[in-house]
C-alpha cells in the first residue's frame, strides 16, 4: 500500500521574516500550520510500508495454502491463521494512520482563518489552492481506508471458509473475486491519492517561494 508523501520542507525561511506586522503574524501562523501538517504525516509512512510487507506475506501465504489445500484441508491450518492475525496487523495499522490523518485533516481545516487575514490576493489564492488540494486528498483517502477496510473483510471471511473441511469451490471463488474487486479499487484510489499528494507537493513549494520572496 504505498503512498506519495507529502515533502517535509525547510519552514523556518519561510516564516523568518523581518518586522512583526500583522500581515507578517499571518504569513507566519499560515506557515505554523502546514508545518504542523506535514510533521503529523511523518510517521505515516513507516507505516504504509509495513502494511505493505504484510500484503506481501499475505500473497506468499495465500498461495501456499491454495496448493497444500489441494492436498489436505489440515495441512493449511497454520497458515490460514498465520493469515487472520496478519489481517488483524494490517486493521491496526490502519487505525493507526486514521487517527494521523485524522489529526492532519482538522489542522488543515483551521488554516482557513489565517488564510482569510492574508491581503496579498497572489499568497491568498496560492494558499487556498494548497489547502483544497489537501481537503480533497483527505476525501480521497477516507474513500481508499473504507475500500481498504471492506476488502480485510472479504479476505477474513474467505480464509474462514477455506478453514472449514465442508467449503464449496463455488463460495471460495464467489469470495476470491469480491476481494479482488475491492483491492482493485484501493489501487485505483491509490494512484489518485498519489496524483493529489504530488499537485499538493508542488503547490506548496509555490506558496512557500511566494511567502519567502514576500516583502510586506
Amino acid at each position: 500500500m504505498n503512498k506519495s508523501t507529502i515533502l517535509a520542507l525547510g519552514m523556518t525561511v519561510a516564516v523568518l521574516l523581518t518586522g512583526c506586522d500583522n500581515q507578517q503574524q499571518a504569513q507566519s501562523n499560515l506557515m505554523k500550520k502546514v508545518e504542523e501538517v506535514l510533521q503529523t504525516e511523518v510517521s505515516r509512512t513507516t507505516w504504509s510500508d509495513q502494511i505493505s510487507d504484510l500484503e506481501q506475506a499475505d500473497q506468499h501465504d495465500f498461495l501456499k495454502i491454495v496448493e497444500e489445500g489441494k492436498k489436505s484441508n489440515h495441512d493449511v491450518k497454520n497458515l490460514i491463521q498465520k493469515c487472520l492475525q496478519n489481517i488483524d496487523q494490517r486493521k491496526s495499522l490502519l487505525t493507526e494512520e486514521k487517527q494521523v490523518l485524522t489529526q492532519a485533516a482538522d489542522t488543515v481545516k483551521n488554516m482557513n482563518s489565517s488564510i482569510k487575514k492574508l491581503r496579498k490576493t497572489e499568497i491568498k489564492n496560492q494558499a487556498s489552492s494548497v489547502l483544497s488540494l489537501y481537503e480533497r486528498r483527505y476525501a480521497v483517502y477516507q474513500n481508499m481506508r473504507t475500500s481498504y477496510e471492506q476488502a480485510l473483510a472479504q479476505e477474513q471471511g474467505l480464509y474462514d471458509m477455506l478453514a472449514e473441511s465442508s467449503r464449496k469451490l463455488v463460495d471460495i471463488d464467489n469470495l476470491v473475486y469480491e476481494r479482488n474487486n475491492s483491492f482493485n479499487k484501493v489501487t485505483e484510489l491509490m494512484v489518485e491519492f498519489n496524483e493529489l499528494t504530488d499537485q499538493f507537493n508542488k503547490e506548496y513549494q509555490a506558496l512557500e517561494k511566494l511567502i519567502s520572496g514576500n516583502k510586506v
